[in-house]
């Protein structure tokens, strides 16, 4: 796994979770 992967995973869940404090 390169880190460049692991940056992408980590801005999409950063995204994802963003999104669900704001649905909460």
């Amino acid at each position: 796994m390169s880190v460049e992967w692991r940056e992408t995973m980590n801005l999409f869940f950063k995204l994802h979770f963003d999104k669900t404090s704001i649905t909460n």
